[in-house]
């Protein structure tokens, strides 16, 4: 079950690799066995690994080529996305990535390293190394860290906070009850606040989506529209088209003609994932932004007449109409 978890794991994130490969080991590294055996459970553990990894992906194994070239461009490039210079590893690039980690995810990231730092002290302490799975649980952990610290978000750590959470509990347990019981309380609270902020923050986001699709259903576009970004059902559609290699490409252009992305800089639109056009050469009647973009798009363009709308109670969200079209594309 454990080679299987990680099987679809790896198929979600590849930031799972970590966990991957600690599972490969931890299966590998059952007691009392002799190397044949190990060989053999190594076999076992990469074919299962590689036949869930190609189930839970089949929908999309027209992309492996290119899904290969993106992991690869991105594990030899020094920032995020791939951007920055050539190289595996840069010092400066790792340490600012895990200072706007640190900044952002504080409790986050002392939890996980008290965790780590107790649990090796703990281990050293009571002699428990001979619990050679939480120790490679614990490796793969800081593996985890590292490789993902090129990249500042805290979704890429999700993998390692989990693993962290399980750490975090084997270790209290190895402690007099009083400090289990103070540890816990202090853990408690910023908890707490953690998930009470979490909640203000979705709800206050639910409640902004909901105000932007009320407006987008109340005006359709007659033509057709752009999206630059927004929490929409109209720009989730775009995002999931190219965050999937173009899989539903058809699917969008069927149900969904009227509907394009206008790339960041204002001056393509994204007509099917891979051919774009100029602005302007395109029919549309609507563009939503946000209201910061608002004077970039204009200035661009100050010989088009356009009229801009601020839509409240949304993510600071606006919408530009256009009236250069006047037939169909």
């Amino acid at each position: 079950m454990l080679i299987v978890i990680a099987g679809v794991a790896l198929a979600t994130k590849f930031t799972s690799m970590p966990l991957t490969m600690a599972s490969i080991v931890l299966f590998v590294g059952t007691p009392k066995t002799n190397a044949q055996k190990k060989l053999i459970y190594l076999a076992q553990a990469i074919l299962l690994i590689g036949a869930v990894f190609i189930f839970c992906t089949w929908p999309i194994r027209a992309t492996y080529p290119q899904m290969y070239s993106w992991i690869s461009y991105l594990a030899t490039t020094t920032e995020t996305h791939g951007g920055g210079t050539k190289a595996i590893f840069n010092p400066s690039s790792y340490y600012f990535s895990i200072r706007g980690l640190v900044s952002r995810e504080t409790w986050a990231a002392f939890v996980g390293l008290l965790s780590i730092f107790g649990f090796v002290v703990v281990t050293i302490h009571k002699k428990y190394s001979q619990n050679i799975s939480t120790v490679i649980l614990t490796g793969s952990t800081i593996v985890g860290l590292l490789i993902n610290a090129k990249y500042p978000l805290s979704y890429y750590q999700i993998v390692t906070y989990t693993i962290v959470v399980f750490i975090a509990s084997f270790s209290i347990r190895l402690l007099p009850k009083i400090a289990q019981a103070a540890l816990l309380i202090i853990l408690i609270l910023p908890a707490s606040a953690n998930i009470k902020n979490s909640y203000i923050t979705i709800n206050q986001a639910a409640k902004k989506t909901a105000v932007l699709e009320k407006y987008i259903q109340e005006h359709p576009p007659q033509r057709a529209a752009l999206w630059v970004w927004g929490r929409s059902k109209d720009f989730a559609l775009l995002w999931s088209r190219d965050w999937a290699s173009g899989l539903f490409t058809k699917q969008l252009a069927k149900y969904r003609p009227n509907l394009f992305e206008l790339e960041s800089n204002f001056d393509f639109i994204n007509i099917d994932g891979r051919s774009q056009k100029p602005v302007f050469s395109v029919c549309w009647d609507q563009l939503y932004l946000q209201q910061a973009s608002v004077s970039v798009f204009i200035s661009k363009y100050p010989q088009k007449s356009i009229k801009y709308t601020a839509l409240p109670g949304t993510d600071d969200m606006a919408l530009i109409e256009s009236n250069h079209c006047l037939t169909k594309p």
